[in-house]
């Protein structure tokens, strides 16, 4: 319902497919709108055919689902982060350009490999900064990758069978060992070092590593560190169970301090996910948790506040 809304094109879409894909971003969509076209005609074989109907569908599948413009009306905050949904219809019909029946000519394949060669260093500057940790690993997996795919274009593979199978098996058990690797180290540092755009979550977050076995309360919808180190605490977004699995944030402080009760927590985080525009710091569960003898709080730094629950709170007591 936002595609016909120029003002929140103009100061939410453009500006975060800018933020998230970088200045040359329609040309990035319009090569990769070009391999699902051309990919989807009569002269594709039917493999690209069908690669070029699960682009199209995860295209439809992005535009049509809540995360890929979530927020208050009108303030679309979710969709940069939310174009990651669109990344994989993207890399599939930019993997099927070079390879689109009207692209097979010589003088179309070095225009194509022109373009991404302008695209990629654009992309990689002009947008979010990516993290390049993993570029040696993925310029070493590319250039095998290249080697393997000249190899079988010579005929090489076919003549060496017994060798290339026994080199396959060996780069399978090597990619199975670094990926399991990699995956070891990501979930142990996963959150050692927050990083999230309000400095009140990322203190909320380090907190939170020293923490066991609490029932942690929270209006954020970033949870995922508060979870602890041993991922042994219980977090809860606080809210309000409707008829037909409706649920929805607490409509007054009568209705917080009685889900607050009825959760039994330890304690409550209370912040908002950024920083709005036109709007208070800090959310107005603030004021409704800070007025309780039962709530003691002991860390704030906008937007967030962290409130150590001692007993009941008092919804008769609400301001």
């Amino acid at each position: 319902h936002y595609l016909t809304d120029g003002g929140v094109w103009s100061e939410w879409f453009f500006p975060g497919l800018h933020q998230g894909l970088g200045v040359l971003w329609p040309l990035l969509a319009g090569l990769a709108l070009a391999g699902l076209a051309l990919c989807a005609g009569r002269r594709a074989e039917p493999a690209l055919r069908g690669c070029a109907a699960v682009g199209a569908v995860l295209f439809v599948a992005w535009l049509a689902a809540p995360t890929s413009a979530s927020g208050p009306e009108g303030e679309p905050l979710g969709f940069l982060s939310g174009l990651r949904y669109l990344a994989p219809s993207l890399a599939l019909g930019l993997a099927l350009l070079p390879v689109a029946p009207r692209l097979r000519g010589s003088t179309a394949r070095w225009a194509t490999l022109a373009l991404f060669a302008v695209l990629l260093p654009f992309a990689d500057a002009s947008g979010s900064p990516w993290y390049s940790g993993y570029l040696g690993g993925a310029a070493l997996a590319g250039a095998a990758a290249a080697l393997l795919a000249a190899l079988a274009a010579f005929g090489i593979v076919s003549a060496h069978r017994r060798a290339a199978l026994i080199s396959g098996l060996a780069l399978a058990l090597l990619l199975l060992a670094a990926g399991e690797r990699g995956q070891s180290t990501y979930l142990k540092n996963r959150y050692a070092n927050a990083g999230f755009a309000v400095g009140g979550l990322n203190t909320a977050f380090t907190w939170a590593r020293h923490v066991s076995g609490a029932r942690i309360a929270t209006t954020s919808t970033r949870i995922y560190p508060l979870f602890g180190t041993d991922l042994s605490n219980r977090i809860r977004f606080v809210g309000v169970h409707r008829p037909r699995a409706g649920f929805v944030r607490p409509g007054g402080c009568v209705a917080w301090r009685r889900a607050l009760n009825a959760g039994d927590y330890d304690y409550v985080v209370v912040s908002r996910d950024r920083f709005i525009k036109g709007k208070p710091d800090y959310p107005p569960q603030l004021g409704w948790t800070a007025g309780d003898p039962a709530a003691t709080a002991f860390h704030r730094v906008a937007p967030t506040a962290i409130f150590e629950i001692d007993g009941r709170l008092d919804p008769a007591a609400c301001p």
